[in-house]
Parts: structure tokens; sequence; C-alpha cells
């Protein structure tokens, strides 16, 4: 009956092991940008490379963080890359959302800001760099849930 059922279901539960995965936060290549509040939502963009590309994938990302940089860009953006639990090389963007409609934005900022800083011929060629080391990208998003948060129910906005 339905300790049959609880029996199976628990069953297939313990059969699927959760995915640990560590991360390593790149600090040189994120910023914390101008707000320190919780993040509501969080926009995940995963970059797998293909094999050996790894150092070139970075060091494109040390190009895209100094335009950041001197553009004064405000936003929050963090890059991660995964050390073990997964296909790796991987890379993680993470992207702090502050609702729903942040989701919308303009396309082609981000490449105005590499052409102020690096003119359009070395923007081209940076992109083609970024874009011939990636093997797929995946786009997902991730909710805070201050029910299993430590952050203070006052700090998550409730």
């Amino acid at each position: 009956g339905i300790e049959d059922v609880q029996q199976g279901a628990l069953a297939a539960l313990s059969s699927t092991p959760p995915l640990v995965q560590y991360f390593d936060h790149l600090k040189e290549v994120s910023s914390a940008g101008s707000d320190r509040g919780p993040l509501a939502l969080v926009e995940l963009v995963s970059y797998q490379l293909h094999f050996g590309k790894s150092v070139q994938f970075f060091s494109v990302l040390r190009k895209f963080q100094e335009a950041l940089s001197k553009a004064e860009w405000p936003g929050r953006y963090e890059w991660l890359e995964l050390l073990t639990g997964g296909e790796i090389p991987l890379f993680l963007l993470l992207l702090p959302r502050a609702n729903w409609a942040a989701f919308e934005t303009r396309e082609g900022v981000f490449e105005d800001l590499l052409q102020k800083a690096y003119g359009k011929r070395a923007t081209i060629a940076l992109l083609d760099r970024f874009s011939s080391a990636v093997k797929s990208q995946r786009r997902s998003v991730a909710r805070l849930r201050p029910d299993l948060s430590y952050v203070p129910s006052t700090a998550a906005g409730q």
C-alpha cells in the first residue's frame, strides 16, 4: 500500500545522488557593483569550454573586466570556475536581478562598452576569441529562498 509507494519514492531519491560542485570565485574578473543587498534573483550563464581553452577564455575575461572598469560599470557580476563536480572546463557568470523585469536588457550595451575601450576591430577580435573558446552556453535563473537562507528575514525583504 502506501508504505510501498513511500519506500519506492525514497529508493528513487537515494539512487540519484545529489550533484555537489565546487567553484573558485574569480575575484580579479568580477565586480561587487554598487548593490550590497541580498539577491532576489540571479541569472546564471554557464560556459562549457573546449578542452585546452581555459587560458584563452580567462584572458578575454580580463579584457572584459578592464573595459567595464574603465566605463565604471555599476552592475554586479561574478565569475566562477568549476573545480570539481562536473565536466570541465566550465565557467559560470552570475548576474543579480532585482525582479523579473530586470531581465529585459538593451542589446549591444556590452559591445558598445568594449568598442569605447578597444575600438571596433579589437572588439570583434576579442568577441571572436571568446566565442571560439566556448563549446556550449546555458542560461538559467536561481531565486533566493529566504526560508532556506542564513540571511535574516528582515534583510531578505520580508
